[in-house]
């Protein structure tokens, strides 16, 4: 069969859009293939109020310290600087309580003044309970910030996300967890951090520009008969499911946003992400107001520009790998299979059974497309 493509690349969001897009410009033929009907996968964006562009999938902020990697993205798609800001709400009693974990958290969490960093290992102290070894979310969050923390902010939310109690996730989930010394609210510490004036589709226009792409389109449905159109395979979906789950399905959790049902529901809080870190079931993992983000007031409120988020488990679940305990078993046999396949690379959250923030994303896919220049 003749080769109509040098590559196809599977899958068209970020990973895979910045491997088409390397590759493009290299001079490579390459086809997408999604089998969505839009691309972006869950960088994806939509405007219900002019100007504010809502990020399907949930808050979806571009930080690094690589310049490079800024440059990547702020050269292809218009950036605006933006200070992430985030309230925990672990109960209507406590109120919003200031994240990441700083010296205004421990004032809010245990009703004290603090006039010295070097007070607050004093004050948390009786919470502390050590562990020589924390291999478990619960064990590493006791050791580091204390049961009273661990309680309020941690423990609720981490097991919403996951569908898992904390004492059976690895602690690697937590791993930058600490008190922060001093009262710096900003979520991400990151040299550059933005969001794109205009949503995140337009950068997905551009790397794609080049490309021939089919949407609504299943590779796996003819994985052969592509894989024969062309030299080489990109490939970023589930790497269970290109093997046809051979050894089982590996576990994932999804997460589903839904706009408010309420009419003109108020908007209480001065930060644009809220995080619902108590137990109960019924709040939302976090809500997004959109128009904060983009800093529209709307007098503090615009029921068309929130989106609380819900995590739910089902079996065709592919939005985040869940991390386990101990050694995979099945992953690792998937990854053997996937190292044999031959003109086929795995790249991306979901191929590599990886967690991957943006940057990390954009990184990957270069440095395995640079292997072909």
């Amino acid at each position: 069969m003749r080769k109509l493509y040098d590559f196809i690349v599977v899958g068209a969001g970020l990973s895979g859009a910045v491997a088409a897009y390397e590759l493009s410009r290299m001079g490579y033929s390459v086809l997408v293939i999604e089998k969505n009907p839009s691309v972006g996968g869950l960088c994806r964006c939509q405007n219900v109020t002019p100007d504010v562009p809502i990020h399907v999938f949930g808050p979806h902020i571009f930080h690094t310290n690589d310049k490079r990697l800024w440059d990547y993205v702020s050269n292809r798609c218009e950036m605006i600087p933006y200070e992430h800001i985030v309230k925990a709400v672990p109960s209507k009693e406590l109120g919003d309580i200031s994240l990441p974990i700083n010296i205004n958290t421990v004032e809010q969490i245990y009703g004290v003044k603090i006039k010295n960093a070097s007070e607050i290992s004093e004050i948390i102290k009786d919470d502390i309970i050590k562990y020589d070894n924390p291999i478990t979310v619960e064990d590493f969050a006791l050791s580091t910030v204390g049961a009273k923390i661990y309680k309020a902010l941690i423990e609720g939310y981490t097991e919403k996300q996951w569908g898992k109690p904390c004492s059976a996730l690895p602690s690697e989930i937590v791993k930058r967890l600490q008190i922060r010394t001093e009262r710096n609210e900003s979520y991400f510490s990151d040299k550059y951090v933005g969001i794109p004036k205009n949503g995140w589709n337009e950068l997905f226009k551009k790397l794609l520009e080049n490309c021939d792409v089919l949407v609504k389109t299943d590779y796996l449905s003819a994985k052969e008969l592509y894989n024969k159109a062309c030299y080489n395979v990109i490939y970023t979906g589930k790497i269970d499911e290109y093997f046809n789950y051979a050894f089982g399905r590996l576990e994932y959790i999804d997460h589903i946003f839904n706009f408010p049902k309420k009419n003109n529901v108020k908007w209480k809080h001065d930060s644009a992400v809220v995080n619902y870190t108590g137990d109960d079931n019924s709040c939302p993992l976090r809500a997004a107001n959109y128009a904060l983000m983009y800093g529209k007031k709307f007098d503090k409120y615009h029921r068309t520009d929130i989106i609380e988020e819900y995590a739910v488990k089902r079996e065709d679940a592919f939005m985040y790998p869940v991390p386990s305990l101990g050694k995979n078993i099945p992953l690792n046999l998937y990854r053997n299979l996937a190292e044999s396949e031959e003109n086929v690379l795995f790249v991306g959250r979901n191929a590599e059974y990886k967690y991957y923030d943006m940057d990390d994303c954009i990184a990957r896919s270069i440095a395995v497309t640079s292997n072909f220049k």
